[in-house]
């Protein structure tokens, strides 16, 4: 008879806190695609400081993301952070802004994938 595996069953104190930290930190990637988004507004408005933060932004969520075992969602933000940090010094083209922009929808719908799955 093969060995059973409880630990889906029964998770350690430390797999219950990680999936508590990876729960939390998806609640607050929900709020930084929203900043995202506000950002977006602000570059499309020309405000010269918006590149910055967003790519500052994006960096964040990256690194969180990889740290906490979230793939796909630390390669969205590593895309927005590269398309940002291709204007560095410019305003963005048009069509960079909107690339980003797509990135910030893809992101948004790995948030939504990653709340369904069960943790």
């Amino acid at each position: 008879m093969p060995a059973v595996d409880n630990r889906a069953q029964n998770p350690s104190p430390l797999q219950q806190r990680m999936a508590e930290i990876g729960t939390r930190f998806l609640a607050r990637s929900q709020q930084d695609a929203d900043a995202m988004d506000q950002l977006l507004v602000r570059i499309r408005a020309g405000e010269a400081a918006a590149p910055a933060a967003l790519r500052q932004l994006a960096h964040r969520v990256n690194g969180a993301a990889a740290a906490l075992g979230f793939p796909d969602l630390s390669n969205h933000a590593a895309t927005v952070e590269r398309l940002t940090a291709s204007a560095a010094g410019g305003p963005m083209l048009p069509e960079t802004v909107q690339a980003i922009g797509e990135e910030v929808v893809a992101l948004r719908a790995t948030l939504a994938r990653l709340a369904k799955r069960p943790r």
